[in-house]
């Protein structure tokens, strides 16, 4: 795989997560009740997640920078869980 085929596989994938985030997971996370959730995976977003993703654009895939999205990544999991919870709940 050359240079530019890697970057419309890279851009294809992330063009396909950031779809799935836009029109399917933050709408959930706004028309749910399970605010502790939302809160979890927003704060998190902002605080962490993407201030590393400037980091590793800027210095590359540096080992503490990769150790800290998937810290970040992991908590985001479980806000995701605990909105989806709270919405079983609320479908109930």
């Amino acid at each position: 795989m050359d240079a530019n085929q890697a970057l419309l596989t890279a851009a294809a994938v992330h063009a396909g997560f950031q779809a799935t985030i836009t029109l399917i997971t933050y709408p959930m996370l706004v028309a749910t009740p399970a605010a502790a959730g939302s809160v979890i995976t927003g704060t998190t977003t902002a605080f962490r997640a993407a201030p590393t993703h400037t980091l590793l654009r800027r210095q590359g895939p540096r080992p503490e920078l990769l150790r800290r999205l998937l810290r970040a990544d992991r908590v985001r999991f479980v806000g995701a869980l605990l909105t989806f919870g709270g919405a079983l709940v609320a479908a109930w």
